[in-house]
């Protein structure tokens, strides 16, 4: 079942542990206000890099040509449930934008 990682809104700078799949990830979440931009990083529990400085891009799948092994068994997207196609503003990750994780075969059409 897919998962949406609960980003907070109007917050720079934080830590999620999120459980996915019997699993504990971590993902640090911050804006940048120089480019208006939402980032994250992901981590495995024990502080194991997976993916560093993604950009949130609405339409992206982040690490989709990753190796790691979080990905064989994974999709992560970035869904905009308004359908407008932009990307975040600072009021709108969690809200409007979503990231969300889900088995392959669960994959939504973006």
């Amino acid at each position: 079942m897919p998962v949406s990682i609960p980003l907070v809104t109007s917050q720079n700078n934080y830590r999620l542990a999120v459980p996915l799949q019997n699993e504990t990830f971590l993902f640090d979440v911050r804006c940048n206000t120089r480019d208006a931009a939402w980032y994250f990083d992901l981590r495995r529990e024990d502080e194991t890099p997976i993916l560093m400085n993604n950009k949130v891009v609405v339409g992206a799948r982040p690490g989709h040509s990753s190796n790691d092994s979080f990905y064989k068994t994974r999709v992560m997207q970035v869904v905009d449930i308004s359908d407008t196609g932009v990307d975040p503003s600072y009021d709108e990750l969690g809200t409007r934008v979503l990231v969300v994780v889900s088995e392959p075969n669960e994959l939504s059409p973006l």
